[in-house]
C-alpha cells in the first residue's frame, strides 16, 4: 500500500466518523466532531509536507 492509498483510506475514515457524529444528538459529539476534524487537518498537513519533500528529493535544483 502506497503513501497515497494509505491517506485516501485514512482520509475517509476520517470523514466518516465526523458524518457519523454530526448525526449523533449526544452531550459531547461537538467535541468529538472537532478532534477528528483536526485529526483531518493535521493528517492533510502532513501528507501535503510529505508530497513536497519528495518533488524536492526528486529535482533538487
Amino acid at each position: 500500500m502506497n503513501i497515497h492509498h494509505k491517506f485516501e483510506l485514512e482520509k475517509r475514515i476520517f470523514n466518516r466518523l465526523i458524518e457519523h457524529n454530526r448525526k449523533n444528538v449526544e452531550p459531547h459529539s461537538d467535541a468529538v466532531i472537532l478532534a477528528y476534524e483536526h485529526g483531518l487537518q493535521v493528517l492533510e498537513d502532513m501528507y501535503k509536507t510529505s508530497q513536497q519533500e519528495e518533488k524536492e528529493e526528486i529535482a533538487p535544483f
